[in-house]
């Protein structure tokens, strides 16, 4: 059962809760990986869940406007409230965002984190970017066609 306010993705590989998820054509053009790569703009959000729960084929994927855990790397700079987050290059984790750019900010941290890593509420703010739509909202979630990539 998956918490209110989620999204059944399809995964390409395993996910944990508070992992970042994001769109890699290279993996699947219609599965969900962890986010592996600084400030991405592939970044559709984050598997919402109880830490240590994680799930192989579907996770649920915290829909816009909700308030979820996310793992969050400090070790590229403190967080504080109210910072907005990107994907950071430590796989399935957010990074508070420098100088982001357009589509990069997908999160705004609600508490701090000083050094090192772990779980922080945070809310979404932006949409991940543009050319990441669903295909078509007359498919079943999770479907081989649910997801699309647009260059």
């Amino acid at each position: 059962v998956f918490p209110p306010g989620t999204f059944p993705a399809p995964l390409a590989a395993g996910v944990a809760a508070g992992d970042v998820l994001a769109l890699d054509p290279e993996v699947s053009a219609d599965r969900l990986v962890r986010s592996r790569g600084s400030a991405t703009e592939t970044v559709v959000g984050i598997a919402a869940g109880e830490p240590g729960t994680a799930w192989s084929d579907t996770a649920p994927l915290a829909l816009s406007g909700s308030v979820v855990l996310c793992q969050v790397d400090a070790g590229y700079g403190a967080v504080h409230p109210g910072d907005l987050l990107a994907a950071s290059a430590t796989p399935g984790f957010a990074r508070r965002a420098e100088n982001p750019q357009p589509g990069s900010v997908f999160r705004k941290a609600q508490e701090a984190l000083e050094a090192g890593t772990g779980f922080l509420w945070c809310y979404s703010v932006l949409a991940p970017r543009a050319n990441i739509r669903k295909q078509d909202e007359r498919t079943s979630p999770g479907s081989a066609s649910s997801w699309r990539f647009l260059p």
